[in-house]
């Protein structure tokens, strides 16, 4: 078979000139902030995803080990109806237990090299702004 030769292309440069450069840059800036906010929220959508299987997955554990233990009460460590009824005629009272409310603690956010991109391109824009 006959080899092929490589036929080398010459890119040209052509100039345009363009009316109101500072504005297209401007705009262009723009368009890139843009961009980058949405790969940023593409990153938290996906994050967020794995982070609610992996939630899911414990949830679904912690369900089977409950409903175990659920069952294991019902059969062998519950009382009679009878001594239930005598206990409270007994007491009399009612007992209530208050239990505390965990507030969930707030980690500081990293910021990513998306949100540094960003701040760079905010930053260039300024300063064409000046």
């Amino acid at each position: 078979m006959p080899k092929k030769k490589a036929v080398e292309k010459k890119e040209e440069t052509t100039f345009v000139r363009v009316e109101a450069p500072l504005i297209l840059r401007e705009e262009i800036l723009h368009s890139a902030i843009d961009a980058t906010n949405i790969l940023k929220s593409y990153e938290k959508y996906g994050l967020l995803r794995d982070k609610k299987i992996t939630l899911m997955k414990r949830i679904r554990t912690l369900m089977k080990k409950i409903e175990k233990e659920f069952k294991l009460i019902r059969e062998k460590q519950l009382p009679q109806i009878e001594e239930i009824e005598k206990s409270i005629e007994m007491n009399g009272k009612k007992e209530i237990k208050k239990k505390k409310i965990h507030q969930i603690k707030k980690t500081p956010i990293e910021k990513t090299a998306l949100d540094k991109e960003i701040e760079e391109i905010r930053a260039k824009l300024n300063s064409l702004r000046i």
